[in-house]
């Protein structure tokens, strides 16, 4: 109990200068910092001599030097600016500690002139465990620079669904949480008493050492307490707006005040807490970095710092603070009040509606790139279907992601080696459920012969493996066998199959599908759309490809949050396992209902 006052009187002693460092470093941090990152990364495309970064030339492009020289000077400066952050808040924390005053001004002032230090040899490994071993850990503890660096989705399931993968990021995660623990304090010695980065690191350590797993469980507490919190204001605010949501947008102007009021307030608050999380953790820290030093008897050690009075909130901060309330009320509420009236609407059903495709069929209920796959993903309202094809040793085209079938049907052999009568002796529903024993690999004409039937287009993506004959040519007679070349696209992460496609057969659309997406991809001229990892995607790129009159499809989302922001970028098409799902997300954004939009903001805030 007597920490958690303690906690509780450093964080509230300079609430206001922490908050105000917060937001105003989260806004440079989102509007400027992020921005210049992806500038710098256009420019060296340019530099380099790149046009356009793909899978293709992803690591030729790493590899050059430009690319190392200016990666360098980029995670040195996010490591100093990650740094401003974290020193400046363990700063006034400290003088909230000496019961003493401080200005936002003077703190950064100081941070600023203690961070350079990144830049002398013996702080050089500060940029690896600030930008990659902190984070990995997901505590809380990085800067709001690190957390805005987004890790694709797709990268996380691969890890997730492979055992060994699993294991092994765990196991990683076990060894940096490990030094993580040993150096814990190593920002307030690097910060508080001027140490380099290795003798912060044994400072830490011989002061830890008598309370590591004390330390430790304070660490995965935090964790705790915090995710707890954010799912708490979640639902609160989810309940409230609900609750309110009847009064504002179908009825009067007051009852709009009255919605707009507590939409404000309830922003407000989200942005309080948001911006005192990071503080809240490295208060708690603090408490534990003074404690244990005056419990060893060690002198505790402060920079020096001009003695500024701790000044009264003023009355002109109150009153501005409470005019921008009431302005954002006031504007908030007419807009609702136009929107009930019929003035606006917030529907986009007229401007673009978004395709979904299901991924190996509907392969999250059913066993992927079956028929029975296909079927679910037609019942359940899926635009399009994407199958993988591949070519046997005896040229017949099936349908199969895998180069070797041991993963769907427990039999270790590879593609090629196989011939059409053996690949339909092998049961591939087993593994996934016994209600699907039975379920064979299907050819490509037999996912086509149904798709004519039910009227649900194809996504064919080609697998080369080098082994095939004439995999082109085959997808292709297939496709013009069936009259199917209007309903389908041919895609691959392989340029020159799509190349040949268009050699064969000009009037078959094409997507050509990579991971990673940078610079003038639509000068890949022989696709007419692009699949891309959402992580790479931007409002920008979107624009640009449809004025080029080609489409931007998006793969795999599996997650709300990344649908919703997928659909509200503009993508045409989403890829996803989750068929129902991203259906229920384009269909929210098409009803373009107020309060559904405002309570899934509040969610996304708090996620």
């Amino acid at each position: 109990m007597r920490h958690l006052k303690r906690v509780w009187s450093l964080l509230t002693y300079h609430w206001r200068e922490l908050v105000l460092f917060e937001l105003v470093y989260k806004v440079i941090c989102y509007s400027v910092a992020v921005p210049l990152v992806r500038l710098s990364i256009n420019g060296l495309i340019w530099v380099t001599g790149f046009r356009y970064i793909t899978k293709a030339n992803f690591i030729r492009f790493l590899l050059n030097p430009a690319t190392i020289i200016v990666a360098l000077i980029v995670f040195f400066l996010m490591t100093f600016f990650s740094l401003l952050d974290i020193s400046t808040v363990i700063y006034i924390l400290d003088r909230a500690y000496q019961r003493k005053g401080v200005s936002v001004l003077e703190a950064v002032r100081f941070s600023f002139r203690n961070t350079k230090k990144i830049f002398r040899p013996g702080c050089i490994a500060l940029v690896g465990y600030v930008l990659f071993m902190i984070p990995f850990i997901h505590l809380g503890l990085s800067s709001g620079m690190i957390t805005s660096i987004v890790r694709p989705e797709y990268i996380m399931e691969r890890v997730h669904s492979n055992p060994l993968f699993f294991i092994l990021m765990y196991a990683g995660m076990a060894v940096i949480l490990f030094f993580l623990v040993r150096w814990l304090y190593l920002f307030h010695y690097f910060t508080l008493e001027d140490q380099n980065f290795h003798d912060s690191k044994v400072c830490s350590i011989r002061l830890v050492k008598p309370h590591w797993f004390t330390d430790l469980l304070v660490l995965i507490g935090l964790e705790a307490v915090l995710y707890l919190f954010y799912r708490l204001m979640a639902l609160v605010g989810v309940a409230v707006i609900a609750l309110f949501g009847n009064i504002g947008p179908d009825h009067s102007l007051a009852g709009s005040v009255i919605y707009s009021t507590v939409i404000v307030f309830l922003g407000v608050l989200a942005i309080v807490f948001l911006s005192m999380a990071f503080p809240f953790i490295y208060s708690v820290i603090s408490v534990l970095y003074y404690t244990h030093k005056e419990s060893a008897g060690e002198e505790v050690l402060h920079p020096p710092a001009p003695d500024i009075p701790k000044k009264p909130i003023r009355r002109r901060l109150v009153v501005i603070s409470l005019a921008a309330f009431a302005g954002a009320v006031t504007l908030c509420s007419f807009y609702i009040y136009g929107l009930s009236r019929g003035k606006y609407s917030l529907a986009i059903e007229d401007l673009h509606t978004v395709q979904v495709t299901a991924h190996r069929g509907a392969s999250e209920l059913y066993p992927e790139n079956t028929m029975a796959a296909f079927r679910g993903a037609y019942e359940q309202g899926a635009d399009w279907i994407e199958l993988d094809v591949q070519q046997l040793k005896d040229g017949a085209v099936i349908i199969c992601h895998d180069k070797n079938v041991k993963r769907v049907s427990g039999v270790n052999k590879n593609v090629w080696e196989l011939t059409l009568p053996e690949v339909k002796s092998l049961d591939v529903g087993k593994k996934f459920g016994p209600e699907f024993e039975g379920e064979r690999i299907p050819l490509l004409s037999e996912a086509v012969e149904y798709a004519r039937a039910v009227g649900i287009r194809l996504d064919i993506e080609i697998k080369p493996t080098g082994h095939e004959t004439n995999l082109e040519e085959a997808v292709a007679q297939v496709i013009r066998d069936n009259l199917f070349q209007s309903e389908c696209v041919i895609s691959s992460f392989n340029y020159d199959s799509l190349k040949k496609i268009k050699h064969i057969d000009p009037t078959i659309q094409t997507v050509y599908i990579t991971d990673v997406a940078a610079g003038h991809i639509e000068e890949l001229v022989m696709a007419d759309a692009y699949a891309i990892e959402p992580t790479f995607v931007t409002e920008a790129m979107i624009d640009t490809l449809h004025n080029r009159g080609k489409e931007l499809w998006v793969w795999t989302v599996n997650n709300k949050a990344n649908a919703t922001r997928m659909i509200r970028h503009g993508v045409d098409n989403i890829i996803t396992d989750r068929v129902s799902m991203v259906k229920e997300c384009v269909n929210a954004e098409k009803s373009g209902n107020l309060v559904t939009r405002v309570v899934d903001q509040i969610s996304a805030l708090f996620h």
